[in-house]
């Protein structure tokens, strides 16, 4: 049941990245298909991590060649992947550098995008590093329009984020 659920939980974060507003998902799309990416998060659920790691870090290397735009959806989403691969391969390092990343990349991002999908993976990574209150205080900082959070259906954000248990993310 944790596994199912924190297989959902990764590739509901994943595949929300994958959805593209800007102009350069054409350019992008050349090194990062969607057949690669999606390949990609299914291979992530077969739990086959280490081709995963090496997946990821071949097209993060290739995009950062390109000088690819590092606030692109799905750039971030190879990050926040890139991430959880590492967490699944037991190697915190790795794991904490590409959720690092991925912030930044959001930091970035959210400076011209307000996205409440971005807001929310936000506070995730954060909880990922262990970092919950960290994240508590962050969502805590966000005003929500009456828009926003009806996005959210019956539980706020805060309480998302405060539900938010490590044990469901532990490598198996």
């Amino acid at each position: 049941m944790k596994q199912t659920i924190r297989l959902s939980l990764i590739c509901m974060i994943c595949l929300l990245f994958s959805c593209n507003k800007t102009g350069q998902k054409q350019e992008f799309s050349k090194i990062c298909t969607d057949s690669t990416y999606n390949a990609t998060i299914r291979q992530y659920q077969k739990g086959d991590y280490a081709a995963v790691a090496q997946k990821i870090d071949t097209l993060l290397l290739q995009l950062e060649k390109a000088e690819m735009p590092d606030t692109i959806a799905r750039y971030i989403g190879l990050r926040v992947l890139q991430g959880h691969t590492y967490m699944q391969l037991k190697q915190p390092p790795k794991s904490k550098a590409a959720f690092s990343k991925a912030i930044k990349q959001i930091d970035k991002k959210l400076k011209t995008d307000r996205d409440v999908n971005l807001i929310m993976n936000r506070a995730y990574l954060l909880c990922f590093m262990d970092k919950k209150e960290e994240a508590i205080q962050y969502i805590s900082s966000i005003s929500f329009s009456k828009e926003e959070l009806q996005r959210f259906g019956k539980i706020p954000p805060l309480e998302l984020i405060s539900l938010y248990d490590k044990k469901l993310l532990q490598p198996h």
